[in-house]
């Protein structure tokens, strides 16, 4: 019998998990960090699964080692990509399964990871040193080449550069501390530097007669602490470094890239060694050109900064970061539910005798599609741009039929709703069709907001000439600062969802020539308001059919 702990907030993946599991398994399933960190108090785990959605993934994998450091943890991701995997594996994860997985795949992983774990005596510390994979190195290789890009692209004035250097030898290396050592008017100090004291950072000058310098001066290649001479060596402790890199110009040295140990205890691979030496190389050539050290002088004071190269197009720039977000956000919605789909096929031919398991093969797989189809329409929605088919239409009856779709929903997640129509007969020019999405989408953001049940108040009223609508809930509300951004598209807080919800509502409702806002509420909870402009009965409006010109 094996103990499965699951760390997931969605519900597919739980389904398949129980699905899969033997028949004397058993299956606990958590759906947050802290949850299963408690569970962890009162039993014993021969495997935790965690899955990588939001508020998961990386940043839970401390938590559960602290929780469970003998128990091997096994996450369960929806990227792909080699740097992915490396970086879960980096954060302390023994195994990464892709998703959707196959039931063997999962299985193999398990049994994988349980070997050896007859007790904890025998278990090895966490994350301790281990011959490194082949495609644990081709992902390090990966994040060198995205640095190295990234770097070259937003090149302005070695500080920067420096920092951008330490930053992502940290990232790639997985190192304690790190320091990047730049020539400054023939002087050898810390440009930038992360886990170093300030104390050191601020004063330590290094030259080119004795130490790292020298070395690199006479040979210029990897230095080791193990190996290096005593004036090196001294440098170096101080330093905290374990291997240093020389930084090597026109024929020149000025400066180097020192790592201390690694964070997972381990000692440095001899790919790691390489790699090093070839960043380096390729990071010594987006530095400036070096100048020749001032002849006797000494005193010298730090150069001015170079001048900042053109800054690159801001809009590229936000455009990988929007589409790495969005693939991100898809793969999370759509994997999860082919997770349940791929699970429930495999198991249907061993386990169609099952009537229960029939049963639930029905449920739950055409549940998963029509999630997958509901990803596919947001997508759809957002990425269509309908002109609005306007006519005077009653503001109530628009929200009361948006508050129709909602009947069956409210009563199943325990939500009262109450509404108050202070000016009935209040008109707008509406697209009834296309303006009840908008309502819809500020429900739905409004029940998504209390899972546990709780109250909706919608209010439609007439003030100054516009017509309004109130949405209020008794959910944690919107944090102070996401006023703006909630309205962005594909930016969430949420567990689940596309982040799309509110960004549609938001740009129908300026297609009506109306604002959608937050309200500031003294009791907290989630406030919404649309002002529209308001149509008196004895105004004609618009024609009906035709839309104003946007």
């Amino acid at each position: 019998m094996k103990v499965l702990l699951a760390i997931t907030n969605d519900a597919a993946v739980r389904e398949a998990l129980r699905a899969n599991a033997g028949e004397d398994d058993v299956l606990i399933a958590e759906s947050s960090v802290n949850d299963a960190a408690r569970r962890l108090i009162a039993i014993r785990a021969d495997v935790l699964l965690l899955d990588d959605g939001p508020g998961l993934g990386c940043a839970a994998l401390d938590t559960l080692h602290a929780a469970a450091p003998h128990t091997p943890i096994i996450v369960l991701s929806s990227q792909s990509g080699l740097a992915t995997q490396a970086e879960l594996r980096k954060a302390g994860a023994d195994d990464v399964v892709i998703k959707p997985f196959s039931c063997e795949t999962l299985r193999l992983a398990i049994e994988r990871n349980m070997s050896g774990t007859a007790s904890e005596a025998d278990r090895p510390a966490p994350r301790a040193a281990q011959t490194l994979p082949g495609e644990y190195v081709l992902a390090q290789h990966q994040m060198a080449l995205r640095w190295l890009s990234r770097a070259t692209a937003q090149r302005n004035g070695q500080t920067a550069l420096a920092e951008r250097l330490a930053e992502g030898a940290l990232d790639i290396f997985d190192a304690v501390r790190c320091a990047v050592l730049l020539d400054t008017g023939g002087r050898i100090r810390i440009a930038a530097s992360h886990g170093i004291s300030d104390s050191i950072r601020d004063t330590l000058s290094l030259d080119y007669g004795s130490g790292i310098m020298r070395c690199f001066d006479q040979h210029a290649t990897l230095l080791e602490r193990g190996s290096a001479p005593a004036g090196a060596v001294r440098e170096l402790e101080v330093l905290g470094g374990h291997l240093a890199a020389p930084l090597l110009r026109d024929g020149r040295v000025f400066g180097a890239l020192v790592l201390g140990e690694k964070a997972a205890a381990a000692t440095y691979a001899r790919e790691e060694r390489e790699l090093l030496s070839l960043v380096a190389r390729s990071a010594s050539l987006l530095f400036p050109p070096a100048k020749a050290p001032p002849a006797a002088e000494s005193g010298s004071t730090l150069p001015e900064e170079p001048a900042a190269a053109p800054e690159p197009r801001k809009d590229g720039i936000s455009d990988s970061r929007f589409w790495e977000y969005l693939s991100s956000r898809v793969a999370q919605e759509i994997k999860n539910p082919m997770v349940a789909i791929n699970t429930f096929a495999q198991l249907l031919p061993r386990k169609y005798d099952s009537e229960e398991f029939r049963g639930a093969f029905s449920r739950v797989v055409q549940k998963e599609v029509q999630r997958i189809n509901g990803v596919v329409e947001t997508l759809f929605a957002f990425a269509r741009h309908p002109v609005p088919e306007r006519r005077t239409c009653s503001v109530d009856d628009t929200v009361r039929d948006a508050l129709r779709s909602f009947e069956d929903e409210l009563a199943a997640r325990s939500i009262t709703l109450e509404t108050t129509w202070e000016n009935p007969g209040t008109q707008a020019q509406l697209d009834p069709i296309y303006f009840t999405q908008a309502v819809h989408n500020l429900l739905q953001n409004a029940v998504e907001a209390m899972p546990a049940g709780g109250r909706i108040h919608v209010e439609t009223r007439r003030k100054n000439g516009s017509a309004e609508i109130v949405v209020t809930d008794t959910g944690p509300g919107v944090k102070p600062g996401d006023e703006e951004q909630i309205f962005l598209p594909f930016y969430s807080t949420k567990e689940r969802g596309m982040g799309l919800g509110l960004p549609i509502a938001h740009r129908i409702v300026q297609q009506h020539d109306g604002q959608l806002k937050v309200l500031r509420t003294d009791s907290g909870g989630g406030a919404f308001i649309i002002h529209l402009p308001a149509v008196d009965a004895g105004d004609a409006g618009l024609a009906a059919g035709k839309a104003p010109e946007q």
